[in-house]
């Protein structure tokens, strides 16, 4: 439906109006996440949260504060220890928490790109921000960091950034002092965050240069900004990378982290369209063997050629054209640009092309740049036209859609983790033997088997119970269904063997796929082509050891009298 007087959509002046009043749409964001998210409330409190939750009843707060000493994240660790404190290990606050924060930077980023669109001069800019922010808001991308406990900096530390550009805006308009040294302040306190901090000063000259040439700011102001916020934020980059250094003895702060990737034209190119794919194209869906083909097409030499070509052509065309071109132009390729900076820190890291879950917190802040640059690309292709507006309303749904069965995989992998966590009731035996712990469920984190006992571990952080027995994880296995788990056929007196209930599982040990192995108990040696294993003890049970089994949400104990039988 279209407003005769000027021809812009019904949906973009009630957008344009919700947008005026930032409460509001502050409330509109937290209640839409909250929403989304509601299913998977308890989820979250697995892997490294785990050691915040261990060290905080354990340690010191001064050591709790450098509790990493590869990195300088005493701020992160400070954010954990003041919600322990207050909220422990209960999911409600939590979760309110984050959906909170997450909401938040929605408002930051909205107020920064409609600040951007508007120094461009782009017409219907605050829409076109508002449906950006919508989209990124409700993506699946954004998952791992709203669910997972662990994920606080990808938050915080996104939240710094977009607070430090809007103050840059403000800065602009109005030459305030506060607003410099707020920027100075924000930045500062960003280095004890997450590394993300090392492109602020980069976000920052793309911006300043693209206000210079598209006009918006004048050669005084360009001087002033690059003296007065470039170079300031510089120079703390300088000094935390010096006592970084200095601290930890390191070049960087992950291993993982190899900066001369970044030199690798093959590498970039492959791992940018790995990446535009992942997020834009949302190919973690797709069935296992699709996935690879998509990645075997996207690391293919001819693939990086012709993706190279188009992001030469697409960089040369801007930067000639850019000072002549229209407001729409100028601001697709500020787009373009900052999309490309948004990646510079994630380009080495791991890609996880396995679970569709694990691994997208990594895209939390290049996303935002990613589904800006989509939204706006379709909005403006169709100029004043309707199928824009309906194609991006579209993909919302479609983002909400996968959101909501990642939501739904979050909530079935806690209760699973609770369910085995609560069920077990063998504390004040002597030896306790887990033959199939779930390591993931439907690629959510849930526990896996490690030595010491993994199971023994969270047993010991989210129970109030005392667990006297020795506990030994022989097996974990990948859930796909909520009822998923293993049968046992007891094969003599000392040997089992154990098959998964369904096919489309295998078996994990120490975060890796499952091999051979022994220890002082017991030999595990994989048959069926890996599909079963047979453990075979080293003597006879003694009277207080229990075998036991899981299924679902609880454990069945396993009859050792009861040979060539399977036990469902």
């Amino acid at each position: 439906m279209y407003l005769k007087n000027n021809g812009i959509p019904l949906l973009s002046k009630l957008g344009i109006s919700i947008a005026n009043n930032k409460y509001l749409l502050f409330a509109l964001f937290w209640l839409l996440v909250i929403s989304l998210y509601a299913p998977a409330y308890r989820g979250g409190f697995y892997e490294d949260f785990c050691e915040f939750a261990e060290k905080y009843r354990k340690i010191p707060f001064s050591d709790f504060l450098n509790l990493t000493p590869s990195s300088l994240y005493q701020g992160v660790n400070l954010f954990h220890y003041v919600f322990l404190h207050l909220f422990g290990l209960s999911p409600l606050p939590w979760f309110l928490l984050f959906t909170f924060l997450h909401a938040w930077n929605g408002i930051l980023v909205f107020c920064f790109f409609s600040r951007l669109f508007i120094r461009l001069g782009v017409d219907r800019g605050r829409f076109i921000a508002l449906a950006g922010v919508f989209v990124w808001l409700l993506s699946p991308v954004v998952c791992e960091v709203v669910v997972w406990k662990a994920t606080s900096h990808y938050l915080t530390s996104t939240a710094l950034i977009f607070a430090i550009l809007n103050l840059l805006f403000a800065w602009l308009d109005n030459n305030k002092p506060g607003y410099l040294a707020g920027m100075w302040l924000l930045y500062a306190l960003s280095t004890v965050f997450l590394e993300l901090f090392y492109l602020t000063p980069v976000f920052v000259l793309c911006i300043l240069v693209a206000l210079y040439a598209a006009k918006s700011i004048h050669k005084k102001e360009m001087v002033r900004s690059l003296t007065r916020v470039f170079i300031p934020l510089i120079i703390i980059w300088c000094a935390y990378y010096f006592t970084f250094t200095f601290v930890t003895n390191k070049a960087t702060a992950r291993a993982d982290f190899d900066i001369r990737q970044l030199f690798l034209p093959e590498f970039v190119l492959g791992k940018f369209t790995g990446y535009t794919l992942y997020i834009l194209g949302m190919e973690f869906m797709l069935p296992h063997d699709f996935r690879k083909a998509i990645h075997r097409f996207a690391d293919h030499t001819w693939t990086h050629i012709f993706v190279g070509c188009v992001l030469a052509g697409i960089l040369l065309s801007g930067i000639i054209r850019f000072r002549h071109g229209t407001a729409g132009m100028r601001a697709l390729f500020t787009l373009f640009v900052l999309t490309g900076v948004s990646c510079v820190i994630i380009l080495p890291m791991w890609f996880y092309d396995t679970f569709p879950y694990q691994g997208s917190r990594y895209y939390y802040l290049p996303g935002i740049f990613f589904y800006m640059l989509f939204v706006f690309f379709i909005v403006k292709i169709f100029s004043a036209k309707a199928p824009g507006f309906y194609i991006v309303l579209l993909y919302a749904i479609a983002c909400t859609a996968v959101t909501s069965i990642l939501t739904r995989n979050v909530r079935g992998a806690s209760a699973v983790f609770y369910g085995i966590l609560k069920n077990f009731r063998w504390q004040d035996e002597e030896k306790v033997f887990l033959l199939n712990l779930p390591t993931l469920q439907n690629g959510v984190g849930v526990i896996g088997a490690g030595e010491p006992s993994n199971f023994a571990y969270h047993f010991h952080i989210f129970c109030n119970d005392t667990l006297r027995a020795r506990v030994y994880d022989v097996s974990s296995y990948n859930m796909t269904g909520m009822w998923d788990g293993a049968h046992v056929t007891v094969m003599d007196s000392v040997t089992l063997k154990v098959t998964p209930n369904q096919y489309g599982s295998w078996w994990w040990y120490e975060g890796f796929g499952a091999s051979d192995y022994e220890n002082e108990e017991y030999r595990v040696s994989f048959t069926d082509n890996g599909f079963s294993y047979i453990l075979q003890f080293k003597k006879r049970l003694s009277p207080g050891s229990v075998v036991l089994y899981q299924v679902g949400e609880g454990w069945k104990e396993v009859n050792m009298n009861l040979l060539h039988q399977e036990q469902w």
